[in-house]
C-alpha cells in the first residue's frame, strides 16, 4: 500500500488490534514515564488506561462542587483532539495539564491517547520557589470548603515533567501507537486478501484433496495386496521348502544309503542354503503379520536372564565360527534379583536373537558382544503429559558390540523396513533389512522402546526398554 493511499475503511484501533496488546503498551509507557494514560478509539470508546488517581484529584472529588468540576474537565478532555492533527493541551484548575495526542494513519483518525494529569517543572509548589507555596486560584474557586492544608500536601505529589520530557513523551506515544495502528491495519487488509484468495481457490483445493484421498486409498489397497501377497507366497514357499530340508536331512543321515564325501558336502550346502531361505521366508511372514496386526502376543511374566541365556546358547556356534566372544554380563542368581518383564517369551527371544546375531555379524574377530540388563525408570512418551505422568518401572537390556557403528543420520532409519547402511551390490554383509524393523515392531507391541547409542570408541549399543510385570500388565 502506497504512503499516499487512503484506507478503504475506518482504521479503528479496537477493530484491528486486540485489547490486551493495547493495555500492555499503555502499561509499558506508564512504567517508563510514570504518567497516567488513557487510550480512546476514534469513536470515543475507552480502550485502555494505566495509572492511579492523583491525591489532589481524590481530594477534589470529595465535595459535590469538585466532582462536577472534574466531570466537566473530563468531558472537555474527551472532546479535545477528536479531529485535530497535532497534540492538544487542556489545563486543569489544579494547575496540572492533560496532553491529548491524536493517532492517525494515512490521514484517517484512528484514536487518541490522553496523557495526564501532570505538572510542569518550575511551577508553584514544586520546591523551586520556597516562598510561593499557595494553591492555584482556580482550585480555590471550585469549593470554599476545600481542605487547603491537605491540598498543599497533595498537590506537590503529582507527577512533574520538564517541557522537553513532555514533548519526548508525546512523540514516543504517537510513534509507538501509530506504528501499531499501521501494522495492525496492514495485517487486517492482508488477512482479508488471504481470505479472498482462499475462497477463490477453495474448489481447486477440494478437487486436489479428493485426488489425494483417492491416491491414498489406492496405495493403501496396494499395500494390503502386497502384504497379502507376501504372506501367501511365503506360506506357499515354506511348505515345499520344509519338505526339501526334511529329505536333505534324511539323505545326510544316510537313510537311503551311504554317501560319498562329495555328496555329503553338496547336501550340506543345500541344507545351509535351504535353512537360510526358510529363515528369510519366516522373516517375511513375521513382517506381514506385524504390519497387519495379526501376530499373536501372549503376555506373561518373563525372566529376561533365561531368554538372554538361551539366545547366547543358540548363537555361540556362530560366534565361535566368527571368532567373536559372547559375554552375558549377568551373574548367576541375578535372574531372581531382576524383576520379570511383561511379554511373550518366544517373541522376546526373537528380538534379542536378531540383535545379537546382527552384533556378531558386524563384529570383527577377537571382539566382544556383551548383553547386560538392569532396572530403570521411565515416564510416558506422550508429549504434554511428561510432567504429570507417574514414573513407570522398566527393565533395560543393552546389546553392545565393537563393530563399525552406526552414523547419527542412520540411527533412526535402521529400524525402517528394507533399509540397509550398505545397499550396494558388493556389500560385505547380506540380509533383507527386515531384522531391525521386526525388532522395533515387536518391542513396541510389548509397550517398550528401542534405540541406538554410541559405544565409544567404536561400535554401537542397542537399548531395549521393556515394562516390568505387574498385575495390571
Amino acid at each position: 500500500m502506497s504512503s499516499d493511499a487512503k484506507p478503504n475503511e475506518p482504521t479503528h484501533l479496537e477493530k484491528i488490534v486486540d485489547a490486551a496488546t493495547l493495555r500492555t503498551l499503555c502499561g509499558s509507557c506508564h512504567e517508563l514515564y510514570g504518567v497516567s494514560q488513557r487510550l480512546f478509539s476514534s469513536t470515543g470508546t475507552l480502550l485502555a488506561e494505566n495509572g492511579e488517581q492523583a491525591a489532589i484529584c481524590a481530594l477534589v472529588n470529595e465535595n459535590p462542587a469538585g466532582r462536577k468540576a472534574c466531570a466537566d474537565l473530563v468531558a472537555q478532555v474527551k472532546r479535545a483532539g477528536a479531529s485535530a492533527a497535532e497534540a492538544t493541551t487542556i489545563h486543569c484548575f489544579t494547575g496540572a495539564r492533560y496532553d491529548v495526542v491524536p493517532l492517525q494513519y494515512l490521514g484517517a483518525q484512528g484514536g487518541r491517547i490522553v496523557v495526564g494529569p501532570f505538572r510542569m517543572e518550575g511551577d508553584a509548589l514544586d520546591g523551586s520557589a520556597p516562598g510561593d507555596k499557595s494553591l492555584p486560584e482556580n482550585l480555590l474557586g471550585i469549593d470554599p470548603r476545600l481542605d487547603q492544608a491537605r491540598a498543599l500536601k497533595a498537590l506537590p505529589a503529582m507527577v512533574r515533567l520538564t517541557s522537553k520530557r513532555a514533548e519526548t513523551l508525546r512523540k514516543h506515544l504517537r510513534l509507538v501507537f501509530e506504528a501499531v495502528l499501521k501494522s495492525g491495519y496492514e495485517a487486517h487488509v492482508t488477512s482479508k486478501m488471504h481470505v479472498a484468495t482462499t475462497r477463490e481457490s477453495y474448489h481447486q483445493l477440494k478437487v486436489k484433496n479428493q485426488q489425494l484421498q483417492d491416491a491414498h486409498d489406492r496405495l493403501k489397497e496396494l499395500d494390503m495386496l502386497q502384504s497379502s501377497f507376501l504372506s501367501t507366497v511365503s506360506h506357499e514357499l515354506r511348505t515345499p521348502l520344509t519338505s526339501i530340508l526334511g529329505y536333505t536331512d534324511m539323505l545326510l543321515n544316510q537313510i537311503a544309503g551311504p554317501l560319498t564325501a562329495e555328496q555329503q558336502e553338496f547336501l550340506s550346502t543345500i541344507q545351509r542354503q535351504g535353512e537360510r531361505l526358510l529363515k528369510l521366508i519366516r522373516t517375511l511372514l513375521d513382517m506381514s503379520r506385524l504390519e497387519k496386526g495379526t501376530m499373536p502376543l501372549e503376555k506373561k511374566p518373563v525372566r529376561i536372564r533365561s531368554v538372554l541365556a538361551d539366545v547366547v546358547t543358540t548363537l555361540t556356534p556362530v560366534a565361535i565360527d566368527k571368532g567373536v566372544y559372547l559375554d552375558l554380563a549377568l551373574k548367576k542368581g541375578s535372574d531372581e534379583a531382576l524383576p520379570p518383564v511383561a511379554g511373550d517369551a518366544d517373541r522376546l527371544h526373537q528380538v534379542f536373537l536378531n540383535l545379537v546375531e546382527n552384533a556378531v555379524k558386524f563384529s570383527s574377530p577377537g571382539s566382544y558382544v556383551t548383553l547386560a540388563a538392569g532396572e530403570a525408570e521411565g515416564g510416558t512418551d506422550e508429549v504434554g503429559y511428561i510432567l504429570f505422568a507417574p514414573l513407570r518401572r522398566r527393565l533395560e537390556i543393552r546389546v553392545s558390540d565393537n563393530g563399525p557403528g552406526i552414523p547419527d543420520r542412520a540411527k533412526t532409519r535402521v529400524f525402517d523396513a528394507f533399509y540397509q547402511l550398505d545397499n550396494t551390490s558388493t556389500r560385505e554383509h547380506s540380509g533383507t533389512g527386515l531384522g531391525l524393523a521386526i525388532v522395533k515392531r515387536l518391542v513396541e507391541a510389548h509397550g517398550g522402546t528401542v534405540h541406538v547409542e554410541d559405544n565409544t570408541p567404536q561400535g554401537c549399543v542397542f537399548v531395549v526398554g521393556l515394562p516390568i510385570w505387574t498385575e495390571q500388565a
